[in-house]
């Protein structure tokens, strides 16, 4: 089944607005008002969600969103996961669930997901520029590569998916173009006002893998942003910088909106960490490391689900999926994950932590290195 990511405009309230102006005081007063007060307007939000909700019922012309998501599902002829995409108003998180409910009753061709607490995406708006590109669209980033990422296809690149970028903010277009094409994905829309349905197929760009790989280090530091940044700058950060992956505001840098794009599809290719000379060893000489480490312990919310903080006086991150008897003791340093022991057993395990050693991170750091896995290589 296809998963459609669609990103939500408010065209829904405008073109009610030509047959119900008795709406307009309610969506002038919400118009530039942020999700984060939605509390603050239900008065208002209740008046526009009943009065265009029973204007739209069974009208999947009535926005930009429905007439698009139907000519989609016509036009692959099969069921669709309709994910939900609002950016960080009121307005639009109410489109958002109309839409959602109206596509809910229109049958069985469509299974509907929207949650406002991970689908409006915070900082996602056009008041304040700073906001929008450090904040809004790097979680839109992440986001869709949340809702996208699960399956991939032997090359790395999502499987099934479609973008929709008929309605929404304009802004994220040029984003979530370059995302779709870098990750083999098609994108489809309405033009304007017309009812052709428009297709643009998936064309995989080919990425230097070998640059993220280089400049892991680097790129970690901007993930977690680097507030002295002029400080820092070296020809490494200039490569970077020079492929538009790194956004500066004042002398705080972090990675670009871009960057994030092309720094996430790295990672649905490859699996890189550091570790040391015995580890490494030991993960080349076991086939059943090598998939524990590529299918689970290198999904970060997979990890950490499974992760416990064990021993007595100096506890230690210890991975174990409880489907297999060995353990992995893992450090993160500086955004850098560090693994520095594998046990066989539970029991090897145990007598590591009943000797209760103190880590000594700087000399896991000098004595671990690069180790770059690819994904699609699963034993």
């Amino acid at each position: 089944m296809k998963k459609v990511i669609t990103t939500v405009g408010t065209s829904i309230f405008t073109n009610c607005l030509k047959q119900r102006e008795d709406i307009r005081p309610h969506f002038d007063a919400l118009e530039n008002a942020s999700a984060s007060n939605w509390n603050s307007y239900q008065n208002r939000i209740e008046m526009l969600r009943s009065v265009v909700s029973e204007w739209a019922r069974d009208n999947l012309q009535a926005s930009a969103e429905l007439k698009s998501t139907k000519k989609i599902q016509a036009y692959y002829n099969e069921p669709l996961d309709v994910f939900l995409i609002a950016t960080d108003t009121v307005l639009c998180r109410l489109a958002a669930e109309i839409i959602r409910d109206l596509l809910v009753s229109a049958g069985n061709d469509f299974t509907v997901f929207f949650n406002p607490q991970i689908d409006v995406i915070t900082g996602l708006q056009v008041t304040d520029k700073r906001s929008l590109i450090s904040e809004g669209l790097c979680r839109l980033v992440d986001r869709i590569n949340q809702i996208a990422g699960g399956d991939l296809d032997t090359e790395g690149y999502y499987r099934g998916i479609v973008f929709n970028i008929t309605g929404g903010f304009k802004a994220v277009i040029p984003y979530i173009t370059i995302m779709a094409q870098i990750n083999g994905c098609e994108m489809a829309y309405i033009y304007e006002d017309t009812d052709t349905l428009i297709t643009i197929p998936k064309v995989p760009i080919k990425i230097d893998f070998d640059l993220f790989q280089e400049l892991a280090s680097e790129i970690n530091m901007l993930r977690q942003g680097i507030d002295r940044y002029r400080s820092m700058r070296n020809e490494r950060f200039i490569r970077l910088e020079e492929h538009g992956m790194v956004e500066m505001s004042g002398d705080v840098a972090m990675l670009s909106p871009l960057g994030t794009i092309f720094h996430n599809r790295y990672q649905n290719r490859f699996f890189t960490f550091y570790a040391t000379e015995e580890v490494s060893t030991k993960i080349e000489t076991n086939t059943e490391l090598k998939r524990i480490l590529l299918t689970k312990f290198s999904n970060p919310e997979l990890r950490q689900a499974k992760t416990e903080l064990k021993g007595i006086n100096h506890k230690k991150y210890i991975y174990d999926d409880g489907n297999n008897p060995y353990r992995i003791a893992y450090l993160i340093i500086n955004g850098e994950l560090y693994v520095y022991r594998i046990f066989d057993d539970e029991q090897e395990q145990q007598k590591y932590l009943m000797a209760d050693e103190r880590l000594d991170v700087e000399i896991i750091r000098k004595q671990s290195k690069q180790k770059q896995m690819e994904k699609t290589n699963v034993p």
